[in-house]
């Protein structure tokens, strides 16, 4: 069968306000509470909002240079612009570039490529032309996140130095995370793939832990109390990509350092309403990962690592407020059960309680603080 030929468009899709809820954190043992005693320092961390916004796709036909970084970068691509090295597709393909944002951080991809790609072929009315996409990305990208674009179904060209001639489809502003959104196309495409469906039973709760940075100083001491609470350790990084996407978009709970990994999220059932505790330093707390469990179903928890004076001092600083956002950090194990205590409460069963009416008063505290402006961009 003969496909249509392809032809310009032009689309806006408005993208109306989220008001992300906020979470219950569960930190370490401190006086800042109560002076004559130490307890674990346990806090609300604030509820904010995506602000609407209007995006613009396009759809045209037309050559796209790579990115230039750094003058050896810069040099090669010149000479080969002068060479007139371009790298032209066939006529039916359609791709996407990805040489303007990173690839090294599968959650970078997952929000800032492949949502937003499927995003545009659906604002486009080009579903049914998933097939024939195409993405481009810089040469060197890591082979496991090649994978994850492979495991989605698509064609991979990695390319540096050559322009890229084809139909393209492109958005305004060329980067903006979909986090608020970008979970709903995720899934719907793994399940349409094969990948996931929506009839998969709930699988066992999973701590998905690390090993280089943001790992945990204690886990000899973590590990054994999050194991005899049911969660089986998993590291992503020794399992095949398409299985990291089931094991996280099927589990009932998950206990996660935070870190890329937690980006699979993204594909977790709305139905399922779980559970996703996430812990990080105290020097290393963003919002992106309970944005998204806004947008799942799932309820989100915080552990937060030991205060370190150090990091509380650069964190009023704005020039500082990253410098420790690759640290590791000692989690308190009273903390570790609090949270799992928080968690039994999220999913009970028992008649006289209503979780989720005692949650929903909650958010009505919540949205007043959502409406403060925020000095700069939500991480």
């Amino acid at each position: 069968m003969t496909k249509p030929a392809l032809c310009a468009i032009n689309k806006h899709l408005e993208i109306p306000e989220h008001v992300i809820p906020g979470g219950w954190v569960v930190g370490g043992m401190t006086r800042l509470l109560d002076v004559w005693t130490p307890s674990p320092l346990v806090m609300r961390a604030p509820s904010f909002r995506y602000a609407k916004h209007q995006l613009k796709f396009s759809f045209d036909e037309c050559v796209s240079k790579p990115i230039e970084y750094g003058k050896r970068s810069r040099l090669k691509q010149r000479i080969g612009i002068e060479k007139n090295r371009i790298y032209k597709l066939s006529e039916s393909d359609i791709f996407y570039d990805c040489r303007h944002d990173a690839t090294e951080n599968v959650a970078h991809v997952l929000q800032n490529q492949l949502a937003i790609a499927l995003t545009a072929l659906q604002a486009l009315g080009l579903e049914d032309r998933w097939r024939d996409l195409v993405f481009v990305v810089p040469a060197g990208t890591p082979s496991y996140s090649i994978r994850l674009f492979e495991v989605m179904g698509f064609r991979v060209i990695a390319n540096s130095s050559e322009a890229i001639s084809g139909w393209q489809i492109r958005m305004e502003p060329k980067k903006f995370p979909l986090r608020a959104i970008g979970s709903v196309v995720l899934r719907k495409h793994a399940v349409d793939v094969g990948i996931l469906s929506d009839s998969d039973p709930d699988g066992d709760p999973v701590f998905l832990s690390r090993r280089a940075r943001r790992t945990l100083t204690n886990m000899d001491e973590i590990e054994p109390i999050v194991n005899k609470a049911g969660y089986r350790t998993v590291f992503a990084e020794d399992i095949p990509v398409e299985e990291q996407i089931q094991i996280i978009a099927r589990s009932k709970g998950i206990f996660a350092l935070h870190g890329a990994a937690m980006g699979y999220i993204m594909f977790r059932d709305s139905k399922r309403h779980g559970v996703v505790i996430e812990c990080f330093s105290c020097g290393y707390a963003t919002g992106w990962a309970r944005a998204i469990c806004s947008q799942t179903g799932d309820t989100w928890l915080g552990g937060q690592g030991d205060l370190v004076p150090k990091v509380l001092i650069d964190l009023v600083d704005d020039r500082s407020a990253r410098a420790h956002q690759s640290s590791d950090y000692r989690l308190e194990p009273q903390s570790v059960q609090i949270l799992q205590s928080m968690e039994s409460l999220a999913n009970s069963t028992d008649e006289d309680i209503d979780p989720m009416r005692m949650l929903d008063g909650i958010k009505a505290m919540d949205i007043p603080v959502a409406k403060i402006p925020r000095k700069g961009g939500s991480l």
